[in-house]
């Protein structure tokens, strides 16, 4: 028998042996769209998609040009998905845009349409996909150019949330309200009593602490703790006199100016950054002081005599005399029995007068040491300051003699407390001024206060208060600027030791006004900073914008087609090709099953691309079951020819 006539009988053999492994299909009606809960469940997904796309666009638009530091929690959100949206958009794109042109091939299909169309379309579901199609059906038609016009936003959506989102340093310029101390606040009640029990503490700590800086902090603009300083500006080149309007500038070099205490004026809320102008009214005392050489006699040209004798002049001596180790102190506000109206608003006041002495160490043994004697003349001078602060950098740029006509009168100073009248107050302040020194020193002995005065470099050196020249060396000029300068010192430090040490407090809640009562003032700042702003690039929002709306329109269109379509899915693979299909040995019927449902029941159906005879003699290529498990197509001869 011819080999040919071999093949025929064992593929009839084959053929007649084959048992389908399906038997029966089971029932189905046609589901409509809106009866399929996954296909919706997919749709709200892929709207899903776009709202966060429309989401992430929206908060660049509402938040365009605000400082970053201040956007809401949700820009970490915003700022990741910037990141991770050249990944994620691509594949939003294949998941929205990919179900919508495979659902409207399937309603094309169910209306009718031609081969190549729908080929087209099964083709374009990629990007990829797209041009391959294109290129191996070698036709270009409109609707191809629209698929991969579209496919390209799908990169394109990508690229937009990375570079859409911009981060820029730019210059903004704001207001802010800054609190400061008033150095005009009455003595504090705290301190109004006989025995301190430690309350001075903070207060000497702060003084010693300024006296005990090295040369560079008490030079600077800034104390210790960040606080301001205010310039004296009666030492500064260019001053015409308490009556001229005119700004004295500092210079490049506010370093090199003389400043009117060793403690700065705190100021609340100052940013830490940026560029801040402002300008203080403040005040602060001056002396001009006739200095000179004494003895320590006990008759009455001794400096110590002279000194006690001053305070005669007082109703009451306790209040006007202050003895230290050091020496003493005397301050008179007016004549004994004066008819005068009480200081505070008298528009004439007298200005109040300043004695002072201190013993000179002489190494000696002659019973009468020298002394330095000062009697000194008071007033305040009340001046307007220019600052300019580099974040809580601040320095004084220029100052003037105030223009308020609310000054009380030069010659009233803080010793007079107008703030709450107390007459007792210069009493009380000398006897705390008294206690930075009352212990660890020998009655007659120099002090910190005497190293200060005759060279500030060496106010805390131990051995200075042994080996320093007399105090009324230094000159009257000298020693009026440090006295003032001292005093100045420990009256800041009395009223408002809290908000010294603060630093740079956002506000000045916190304080004790209750026990210290310390006033303060306003003042308005301009701050210019350079703040990270959120922009967003117009071209690549163009882009993106273009890109959530084509997503956006084909989630709906892909909704609105689901809900069109009466036939089955079609997964356009293997499983479709088996739908009566006659190189397949599966049962008939089974057309109103989706094919999901085919594909899992003919899942272990073993198929291949080959020859099978259909006539005697003549084979053509086709789909189906395999020949050596009971189906109907062997694989292909070499040199056959098929037709």
């Amino acid at each position: 028998m011819p080999k040919s006539e071999d093949n025929k009988s064992e593929r009839a053999s084959q053929t007649k042996s084959f048992e389908p492994t399906l038997l029966q299909w089971p029932s189905s009606r046609l589901e409509s769209g809106s009866s399929r809960p996954l296909e919706l469940f997919l749709n709200t997904l892929s709207a899903l998609m776009a709202v966060l796309i429309i989401v992430y666009v929206g908060f660049l638009f509402v938040y365009n040009g605000r400082d970053i530091a201040g956007l809401p929690p949700m820009w970490k959100f915003i700022h990741e998905f910037s990141k991770l949206g050249p990944t994620v958009v691509p594949l939003m794109f294949a998941f929205v845009l990919g179900r919508t042109v495979r659902s409207y091939a399937h309603w094309r299909l169910q209306n009718g349409e031609r081969i190549g169309f729908l080929d087209s379309l099964l083709g374009s579901t990629t990007m990829t996909g797209t041009v391959t199609t294109m290129i191996d059906s070698r036709h270009i038609g409109i609707s191809s150019l629209v698929l991969a016009l579209v496919w390209s936003l799908s990169p394109l959506g990508g690229q937009a949330t990375l570079r859409v989102l911009l981060q820029q340093l730019e210059a903004q310029r704001s207001s802010a309200t800054l609190p400061y101390l008033d150095v005009n606040t009455p003595f504090p009640s705290r301190f109004i009593v006989s025995s301190f029990g430690g309350l001075q503490i903070p207060v000497n700590a702060l003084f010693t602490g300024s006296l005990g800086a090295s040369s560079q902090v008490r030079n600077s603009t800034l104390d210790s703790w960040g606080n301001v300083k205010i310039p004296m500006m009666e030492r500064l080149p260019g001053y015409k006199g308490p009556g001229s309007r005119d700004w004295v500038e500092l210079g490049e070099h506010p370093e090199s100016a003389v400043y009117s205490s060793l403690l700065g004026i705190p100021i609340a809320g100052l940013p830490g950054s940026g560029e801040s102008t402002f300008s203080l009214e403040t005040s602060y005392m001056t002396m001009g002081c006739d200095l000179r050489s004494g003895t320590m006699d006990n008759d009455t040209t001794g400096a110590g005599r002279i000194v006690s004798d001053a305070a005669d002049q007082c109703d009451s001596h306790d209040l006007c005399y202050k003895r230290f180790t050091w020496g003493a102190i005397s301050t008179i506000q007016e004549p004994a029995n004066s008819t005068l109206p009480p200081r505070c608003e008298d528009p004439q006041v007298p200005a109040r007068k300043l004695l002072y002495y201190n013993q000179d160490n002489e190494r000696s043994t002659e019973t009468n040491h020298t002394a330095s004697l000062a009697n000194c003349t008071l007033s305040t001078s009340y001046v307007e300051v220019r600052i300019a602060c580099s974040g809580w950098d601040c320095a004084p740029t220029a100052v003037r003699p105030s223009t308020l006509t609310t000054n009380p009168s030069r010659n009233v100073t803080f010793l007079d407390s107008c703030g709450d009248g107390f007459e007792y107050a210069t009493g009380y302040f000398l006897q705390l001024f008294e206690t930075v020194t009352e212990r660890g020193y020998s009655y007659g002995r120099p002090s910190v206060i005497q190293n200060y005065l005759v060279d500030p470099d060496l106010a805390l050196n131990a051995s200075a208060v042994l080996t320093n020249p007399p105090v009324h060396s230094v000159g009257g000029a000298l020693f009026s600027t440090r006295l003032a300068q001292l005093l100045n010192t420990y009256w800041t430090a009395v009223i408002a030791p809290e908000a010294l040490f603060l630093g740079h407090p956002e506000d000045f809640g916190r304080l004790s006004n209750q026990t210290y009562n310390t006033t303060l003032l306003t003042t308005e700042a301009t701050v210019n900073d350079r703040v990270k702003t959120l922009r967003y690039d117009a071209g690549w929002m163009a882009v993106l914008v273009v890109s959530v709306a084509v997503l956006l329109a084909a989630a709906a269109a892909g909704l609105a087609l689901d809900l069109r379509i009466r036939i089955p899915r079609l997964l356009m693979n293997v499983s479709t090709m088996t739908r009566g299909n006659p190189n397949f040995g599966v049962p008939v019927g089974g057309g109103a099953l989706s094919d999901e449902k085919r594909a899992r029941l003919l899942a272990d159906v073993r198929v291949r691309f080959g020859e099978t005879e259909v006539r005697d003699g003549q084979y053509d290529l086709v789909i189906g079951d395999c020949a050596e498990h009971g189906g109907r197509v062997a694989t292909v001869t070499k040199g056959r020819v098929y037709g």
